[in-house]
């Protein structure tokens, strides 16, 4: 190794080999050979002797508390002399080991290196100093050579240390620094490190990228050069006042220039770096450039500034409502619907609630707890009574807003004025109700010949009871009798074409809508009488098949007598020139899937042509000479109006005519 740590520095050779040299105590010194013992030299050799013994005594007492392994060796590797702290290391006494071969005591795995540089150290006479490991342990070992007074090698000195902890402790320090040098040299975030005197002493890669100079050029540097002059006494501040009173600063906005005189924004945190006795030695500035963050602030406040202005001149009344149901924002368009400012809005609990019409109050409260309970919906009308007193149609719509989590910051809801659709749909709903009871009195001019037969046979028969009471009359007191049974059949058939007169008058009266429960089977058999005498007529057959305990339905019983007539009607006419001796048209009735109450009108007229069937439900749209084309146009609408639907398939033989409505939920539906 290059250097010798501190642990292994020992004395100098010199002086170990002098102090190994010193004869013992029990030794006598040596002699010339003129001279003879007197009294003065024995009293020196005897003072010598005591002075070695202490001073072996002494090294023999330090040698031993030292931590470090000392083993005295000779050139053939005889231990002469051990430490405690080697006996322990080698795990056997220092009797045991004082004679024994060095090499055959050291582990196997460092003997061979050992031997070898003690080699060196006897060949060159220079120390020597290394690193070994043995399983786990790290030794660092030291071999000094120990000389006589002609500089010869006598012996070795080993001096070994157990440096494995230490060796543990500055691995796990390396791998820390450079753990803490990688997020330091990776991190997003500028670090720069500057001297009391606002000098860079350090910064990391991302602070240089930042403002465009290399390392060796912001090394000196006064960070005051990177900032622009007008932060200078802003700065100043927050270091007097903040960083060297409490240690750290609050998060702070500045700018900053770049090497190429471009100036950007960033954010800066500083923490004040202190040396071993807590005083201030310099300041940590933590950097990031906040470039993008400001221009993604520009967008959003250009973009919230275009989407307010959208929301504060848009037509509808726009409102944010929290999970509270608690209103958060109304744009100004609420004023112009409701003739409230938004202030006053803002004040009221619950709104809109409040400005419902009483009628319409609860439909709006209901609408109101489901849009705070996060549900969606979509156009509920119901009617608010202005500042004035006037009532207002609105139709209301909402969808739940969540942040970037998914938590709910409550709902958004957009109310729009629709009094002019209401008007329009109401006017549309009359035209309709106009042109049904047109299209019910053009059925009634169709069905006139069927009419007239059926009137017919009434009238002939009070004629014929007519002439028979006359006769009575003019025959005496003997055709009294007989007078009370002309009188009733004249009143019995006076009954039935009354019968036949209401029907048609109530069929073709012009009323509004009139909502209730309607039993279908008593709207069929209704039906069936009006037509079975035009059927007869054509020599057709009326087959009615009912299904029992239908439920009924909610719904304008004339209407929906309206769409079975035409079906029926329009059965019949596809029936003539049937090559069928008697055609039957028949009616079913029965209970669907799903709580749907069907109709069928079944005919026997060869069915319908693709094109035909295509167009049949398409208003001016007729295969009859002299037809409207609105029949079967107006009954799918009324069928709609009631929530059904109207289909049409053909048959083996014909058509088949599908009339499909809900079941009534146990109330008649509201008429707005």
């Amino acid at each position: 190794m290059a250097t010798i740590p501190n642990s292994c520095q020992r004395p100098p050779s010199s002086d170990v080999g002098c102090l190994l040299d010193e004869p013992r105590g029990d030794q006598e010194l040596p002699q010339s050979a003129d001279s003879k013992p007197r009294a003065d030299d024995r009293a020196l050799r005897s003072g010598t002797g005591t002075a070695l013994c202490r001073k072996a005594e002494t090294t023999c007492a330090l040698l031993n508390a030292a931590l470090d392994a000392a083993l005295l060796v000779g050139r053939d590797g005889t231990i002469l002399a051990a430490n405690e702290t080697a006996a322990r290391q080698l795990a056997h006494p220092v009797r045991e080991l004082v004679g024994a071969n060095v090499y055959d005591r050291f582990p196997a795995q460092v003997s061979a290196t050992r031997r070898a540089y003690a080699a060196e150290v006897l060949r060159s006479g220079r120390p020597a100093s290394f690193q070994d490991k043995s399983g786990d342990a790290v030794m660092d070992v030291c071999v000094y050579p120990v000389c006589d007074t002609a500089g010869q090698v006598r012996q070795l000195a080993f001096y070994v240390a157990d440096i494995t902890e230490r060796n543990r402790a500055e691995q796990a320090l390396r791998r820390s620094e450079r753990r803490y040098r990688e997020l330091y040299e990776s991190s997003r975030d500028g670090f720069a490190l500057v001297d009391l005197n606002g000098r860079i002493l350090e910064c990391n890669s991302t602070y240089r990228k930042m403002v465009g100079y290399s390392e060796d050029e912001l090394r000196g540097m006064a960070y005051m050069v990177l900032t622009p002059e007008k932060w200078h006494a802003f700065e100043a501040r927050i270091i007097a006042e903040q960083v060297l009173v409490r240690g750290y600063s609050d998060v702070y906005e500045k700018e900053c220039v770049r090497k190429d005189g471009t100036v950007f924004p960033i954010e800066v945190r500083a923490h004040v770096l202190k040396d071993g006795s807590g005083a201030p030695a310099g300041m940590w500035g933590f950097v990031r450039d906040v470039t993008e963050r400001k221009q993604a602030e520009q967008e959003l406040r250009a973009s919230e500034e275009r989407l307010r202005a959208i929301a504060d001149h848009g037509y509808d009344l726009e409102l944010w409502i929290d999970t509270t149901g608690r209103l958060v924002w109304v744009n100004p368009a609420v004023e112009r619907l409701t003739g409230y400012s938004v202030t006053e809005c803002t004040a009221m609990p619950n709104f809109p609630i409040p400005l419902a019409a009483e009628e319409d109050r609860e439909r709006a409260t209901r609408a109101f707890h489901r849009a705070v309970a996060g549900s969606t919906g979509n156009d509920v009308p119901f009617r608010i009574r202005r500042k004035g007193g006037a009532l207002v149609w609105v139709a209301a719509s909402w969808q739940p807003i969540y942040d970037r989590g998914g938590v709910s910051l409550g709902c958004r809801v957009s109310v729009r004025d629709i009094t002019e659709r209401v008007h329009a749909e109401e006017l549309a709903r009359q035209r309709q109700r106009e042109l049904a009871h047109v299209s019910r009195v053009s059925l009634i001019g169709e069905m006139a010949s069927g009419l007239a037969h059926e009137l017919n046979q009434p009238l002939c028969g009070i004629l014929a009871a007519a002439h028979g009471s006359r006769r009575l009359l003019a025959a005496g007191a003997e055709g009294y009798d007989g007078l009370v049974h002309g009188l009733d059949v004249i009143t019995a058939q006076a009954k039935r074409a009354g019968e036949i007169v209401r029907r048609m008058r109530d069929f073709v009266r012009k009323q509004p809508p009139r909502q209730g429960r309607i039993d279908i089977n008593d709207v069929v058999r209704e039906v069936a009488r009006f037509v079975e005498a035009e059927a007869a007529r054509r020599g057709m057959h009326l087959h009615l098949e009912l299904g029992p305990d239908l439920p009924s339905i909610a719904g304008d019983a004339v209407q929906i007598q309206q769409v079975l007539m035409n079906l029926v009607w329009n059965g019949l006419d596809a029936m003539d020139g049937s090559s069928l001796a008697r055609p039957t048209l028949t009616i079913e009735t029965a209970l669907r899937e799903g709580g749907l109450v069907e109709v069928v009108v079944l005919d026997e007229g060869g069915g319908i042509t693709p094109n035909v069937q295509q167009h049949m439900f398409d208003a001016f749209f007729t295969t009859k000479p002299g037809g409207m084309g609105m029949g079967l146009a107006i009954c799918r609408s009324l069928v709609e109006s009631h929530g059904g639907m109207l289909t049409v398939t053909n048959t083996a033989r014909g058509a088949r005519l599908s009339v499909r409505l809900p079941a009534d939920s146990g109330a008649a539906r509201d008429e707005r």
